[in-house]
């Protein structure tokens, strides 16, 4: 439903980024939407290159295997 609420008018919206200061960043909310989904891939990737390193084997997180699939459920336990 929240999705739903983004239009390209508000997706287009500035946002200053408080904690980038020299120089100052303003992106939109788009941008901002899409740093918060390639931030948490990248740390995706960081835990899964640790298990490697502790002898684990990671889980597949490729989005398109998760399609392949079928789109299952999060095991949670």
């Amino acid at each position: 439903q929240f999705l739903q609420t983004l239009s390209e008018e508000v997706l287009s919206e500035k946002v200053l980024i408080p904690w980038l200061k020299e120089p100052r960043l303003i992106i939109t909310k788009g941008e901002a939407l899409l740093q918060a989904v390639l931030h948490s891939q990248y740390h995706r990737g960081q835990n899964a290159s640790r298990l490697k390193e502790l002898g684990g084997t990671p889980p597949l997180l490729d989005y398109i295997a998760w399609i392949w699939k079928e789109r299952p459920a999060p095991n949670w336990l």
